[in-house]
């Protein structure tokens, strides 16, 4: 429900929203001012700037009114209300005053809306159910029932200390997430990203179904580095989505194909998705370890979804073009630019701090951005990147700091203690049966939320339980934030399909679905992660190159059996048969690899004689 303002309303929106990203860059490099104290400044700036820029209904017209000028004030007082009281707060934090209860209220309302206005209504729905249960929650009976908890108790929790709305959360937007969007903000406004779509469209065009493969390259590519699916669509979609339409593709699989390899940059090194980030500082381990352990994972996503694309192209006979575009030239013209992404990727893999290591790379890239002469640079969009930022952040920033709403219910209740039991129950019958029942929880509360609530919830609930049950904590935090990551493209709310749809001009439901089929080898991802640690880069080299090699042919394989072609088109018999040996291959078992090794010789052994029997009856 973003809004469409006036030229004049615009320009002071973006002067806003440049005084807010130029305060909070000062903020995150000052070691003076407290931690919560910036989280609580950076939490009223974002409710204060949510209500200007995002109107109430998407039925209202877009001036901004009487009522979200009074909202955006309101949010600035609790922030200095809070700011102001900071040590008294602390010091009175297990006995709120009268006018530190009124204030929690009025921001619980705030973040409340604001979240609503920016992500929907789920998440703060689900916030609302959470609150409630921990009002009214010792009513219930059973499992679900808990102690009574008074209203200072769930203040005190909640608001005056780290464990709810201005806990790990909140923490991690307005440190890491923010820097990454300032970062990506700067990164639309340079040439970087027209440029990496030229190189690979240079590369791909003459293979047949060129078109998607430059969607799907370029997607990584970008996404690698914004690490956001959604800015990764808008940006790269308007683009690769009309080249696929005119090469012959349908709408639809043109706006699934996008959808599906945009949502893979959040799950591709070296950025990843916000949610990886919240991921760091649940885990407290460096960031370069969480990074090493989704190469692989990363690598086998992208290679199911170039073989679909161009075994689909193959079938449909959508051949490539020749391209005037000259890959030598591209490259010489433009190497300059690459050496931020590649200082970044250096530097995260060698262990330095993200917030700096980001912000230098950012201020690399523009100043190599004003060297590179070949590349024209509108000066003024360049300077619009501090107010991008400003406002690229709300969405994902709400979905935090609404999270830590519930977070903070489940610290208080114990109630991820009681979804334990269930999932805990079925490990005993055996740990697949709980690997599947977290993950069709994670697919339906993934549901019309963001990747980082979906994962922050998800991690508070289930990761704890996984762990438990012998999961490792890197796979299992691991697995839930790929299904977290999946869920923008799982229907009957999966915004990356509903955006590559309006760009193409298609069903969103139908391109949803269409983008789970294309994306059916990389559910079983997560369950190899957990059960291959060779994935995950652990282990002798031997046979990480071993378990990896075996995992790219079996998803190839399923790829294969889901397509039904290879050269023509293949028996539904011959798919179930190739399907069942790319499963064998994903299993981490020897023997498995050998039976279906062993089935790959029967099947060519067949196809070869089926060859040669028609061959003399055309003779």
């Amino acid at each position: 429900m973003e809004r469409k303002l006036s030229k004049n309303s615009n320009t002071i929106i973006y002067i806003y929203a440049s005084f807010f990203t130029l305060i909070q860059i000062v903020m995150l490099l000052s070691s003076i001012i407290e931690p919560r104290i910036k989280y609580v400044l950076f939490l009223g700036f974002v409710l204060s700037l949510t209500f200007l820029k995002f109107k109430a209904f998407k039925k209202l017209d877009d001036k901004i009114k009487l009522y979200d000028i009074f909202f955006s004030i309101l949010s600035i007082i609790c922030a200095l209300y809070y700011v102001i009281n900071y040590d008294n707060i602390l010091n009175r934090s297990l006995q709120p005053t009268n006018l530190d209860i009124v204030f929690f209220c009025i921001t619980i309302f705030l973040i409340l809306e604001a979240c609503r206005r920016t992500v929907g209504p789920i998440l703060p729905i689900i916030a609302i159910i959470a609150l409630l249960y921990a009002f009214f929650g010792h009513h219930l009976s059973g499992i679900w029932g808990h102690r009574k908890h008074s209203l200072s108790r769930i203040v005190n929790i909640l608001y005056m200390t780290d464990n709810g709305i201005f806990g790990t959360v909140t923490k991690v937007a307005a440190t890491t997430v923010f820097i990454f969007m300032f970062m990506g903000a700067f990164l639309k406004k340079t040439s970087i990203g027209n440029i990496i779509t030229d190189l690979i469209t240079s590369l791909t065009r003459k293979f047949h179904g060129g078109s998607a493969l430059v969607s799907v390259i370029s997607s990584s590519l970008f996404g690698m580095i914004s690490g956001s699916a959604a800015s990764n669509v808008v940006t790269t979609g308007q683009f690769t989505i009309p080249m696929m339409q005119k090469d012959g593709f349908e709408p639809d699989f043109a706006a699934a194909v996008e959808s599906v390899s945009s949502a893979g940059g959040t799950l591709t090194p070296p950025i990843l998705g916000a949610a990886v980030f919240v991921m760091v500082e649940i885990l407290s381990v460096p960031y370069n370890q969480i990074m090493k352990a989704t190469i692989i994972p990363a690598i086998i996503y992208y290679v199911s979804i170039l073989f679909m694309v161009y075994l689909t192209a193959r079938m449909l006979n959508i051949k490539g073009h020749d391209s005037n575009i000259n890959t030598k030239q591209i490259f010489l013209n433009n190497w300059i630019i690459f050496i931020p992404i590649i200082f970044l990727i250096t530097f995260i893999l060698l262990g330095y701090p993200l917030i700096h290591t980001a912000l230098i790379s950012t201020l690399l890239m523009i100043i190599l951005t004003f060297l590179n002469k070949k590349v024209e640079i509108n000066k003024k969009e360049l300077i619009l990147g501090l107010g991008d930022t400003g406002i690229s952040c709300l969405s994902c920033s709400m979905a935090c700091i609404c999270s830590g709403i519930i977070i903070g219910v489940l610290n208080l209740t114990g109630l991820s203690v009681r979804f334990s039991e269930i999932i805990v129950n079925l490990s005993n019958i055996n740990l697949v049966f709980a690997l599947f029942a977290t993950m069709i929880m994670l697919i339906v509360l993934g549901m019309g939320l963001p990747a980082v609530a979906s994962y922050i919830i998800g991690a508070s609930v289930a990761a704890p339980i996984l762990i438990s049950i012998g999961v490792p904590q890197i796979p299992a935090h691991l697995f839930i934030f790929y299904y977290s990551c999946l869920s923008s493209i799982t229907p009957p709310v999966a915004l990356n399909a509903y955006l590559a749809a309006g760009i193409a001009k298609s069903d969103p439901m139908k391109t949803a679905f269409i983008a789970c089929k294309l994306c059916l080898p990389i559910f079983i991802i997560p369950y190899m992660i957990v059960f291959q640690p060779a994935l995950l880069l652990e282990g002798s080299i031997i046979n990480c190159i071993i378990v990896t090699s075996t995992c790219i042919l079996g998803t190839i394989a399923i790829v294969i059996g889901i397509v039904g072609f290879i050269k023509n088109k293949i028996s539904i018999f011959s798919r179930i048969c190739i399907a069942l040996i790319g499963v064998l291959l994903l299993d981490s078992n020897y023997y498995t690899d050998i039976i279906a090794i062993f089935m790959i010789m029967i099947f060519f052994a067949v196809y070869f004689i089926n060859k040669k029997i028609n061959m003399a009856k055309s003779t």
